[in-house]
């Protein structure tokens, strides 16, 4: 099973993101969080259902990546899998 952390996500969904966002890929964890919840409310907006599921994703892996920054290293753990499927399944929805 692989161990996802906040860097891995990072590394691999940033860029993916700016894609909705137009803004630089973020490099920290805070900006990053922020730059997730930013695509979130743009592909809310559309006016596909698919993208608008992607956006659902994404509302989720907010969620979950935020609860992660307090969390014990077990329930990190746990939550940032949980994101990185989210992620995973939002940009593979807006493809």
């Amino acid at each position: 099973m692989t161990t996802h952390t906040f860097e891995s996500l990072i590394s691999r969904y940033s860029a993916d993101l700016t894609r909705f966002t137009e803004q630089p890929a973020a490099t920290a964890v805070d900006a990053f969080i922020e730059q997730v919840a930013c695509a979130r409310d743009i592909l809310a907006t559309a006016m596909l259902g698919q993208m608008q599921d992607a956006s659902e994703e994404l509302d989720a892996a907010t969620t979950y990546l935020t609860y992660a920054l307090d969390s014990t290293a077990d329930e990190q753990r746990v939550l940032l899998a949980m994101a990185h499927e989210r992620l995973r399944d939002a940009i593979e929805l807006s493809a």
